[in-house]
């Protein structure tokens, strides 16, 4: 992508909503995968009844790139920083499987974007809710298998409900404006009683932005971790992402510029704390490469607790 398509794309822009993502890629540079998250615990699915999860994030870029990886626009900036309450009910359990029901708001408190200095710059901020994410079943198991040993397994497949603010004449906006189907399966691994695996895979089908008559493509997104455990409680792990567009982006029926395929791939530290009835953890990931989107870093700190006056469950964390 060259200068020029470079700047028509964040110009005709940038809607950044959902979260806790503040990820970007696709129109405008907008994805609802919350690419980063599912690496703490990623197979457990919380219970028993209700648990309060929150994930709070913050996105910092200072640069868009083209399709080769190379700095697309020289001044631009962007920073979002976003709170997303989740309540999860599980309701039943059929052997081995356990059934829940979950919803999530984000919250966006600040989302700024800059493209270019001084008095002509282009600028915007907002904040608000963003779209509403709810998954009507969830299925999670346990068991064990040879060599990886214990293992958690949660299929989840939630929609992203276009709830939040949206004006196309915006650079930013809270809301995508548009529906997503966005499964997904997570697998936590313990080999042993103190090493941990874990991976969380996330595909995405947008329908069309009605506004616009933008069609955004397929996605796809693995989390993974990796981690020890140096105290009975506190577990050290190397967490990232990989995240890739796999089909074009489409306007008005047309492929749009060169397909807006994004990609990027992230490392970053991540600590895990048990508790009684839950866990938090601190991560940062750092996006080592991004093609086709803004290349920056975020800051995690995300925590589950159990509502529940019943028995703790084994391993219990957070998603």
């Amino acid at each position: 992508m060259r200068y020029a398509d470079s700047v028509a794309t964040l110009i005709a822009i940038m809607s950044v909503g959902i979260a806790p993502k503040a990820a970007f890629a696709s129109e405008r540079n907008s994805s609802n995968i919350p690419v980063g998250l599912g690496t703490v615990v990623s197979g457990i699915s919380p219970g028993p009844d209700f648990t309060y999860l929150q994930y709070n994030t913050v996105y910092s870029a200072d640069r868009i790139n083209d399709s080769d990886g190379d700095k697309a626009l020289p001044d631009f900036k962007l920073n979002a920083a976003v709170v997303t309450p989740r309540l999860d009910f599980a309701w039943a359990h059929i052997g081995e499987v356990q059934l829940s029901t979950w919803a999530a708001q984000p919250i966006l408190l600040k989302l700024n974007a800059r493209v270019g200095k001084g008095a002509g710059a282009i600028r915007d901020s907002h904040s608000g809710f963003g779209d509403t994410i709810i998954s009507p079943i969830t299925l999670g198991l346990q068991g064990n298998v040879p060599v990886l040993g214990h293992y958690l397994l949660t299929i989840d497949p939630l929609f992203n409900i276009p709830t939040g603010a949206y004006d196309n004449r915006r650079l930013v906006n809270p809301g995508s404006n548009r529906w997503t189907f966005q499964p997904f399966v997570g697998v936590t691994f313990f080999p042993t009683q103190k090493l941990s695996l874990n991976m969380q895979m996330n595909y995405a089908y947008n329908w069309r932005n009605k506004e616009t008559n933008y069609k955004t493509g397929d996605e796809i997104d693995v989390d993974f971790a990796s981690g020890y455990k140096i105290k009975s409680n506190v577990t050290v792990e190397l967490n990232g992402y990989y995240y890739k567009q796999l089909s074009d982006d489409r306007q008005n029926g047309m492929r749009y510029l060169n397909g807006n395929r994004g990609e990027a791939f992230a490392l970053g530290p991540q600590v895990f704390v048990q508790t009684k009835r839950g866990g938090f953890a601190l991560k940062y990931q750092k996006e080592v490469v991004a093609y086709n989107r803004p290349q920056g870093s975020r800051l995690w700190i995300q925590w589950a607790v159990n509502l529940s006056s019943g028995q703790k469950r084994p391993e219990s964390g957070q998603q």
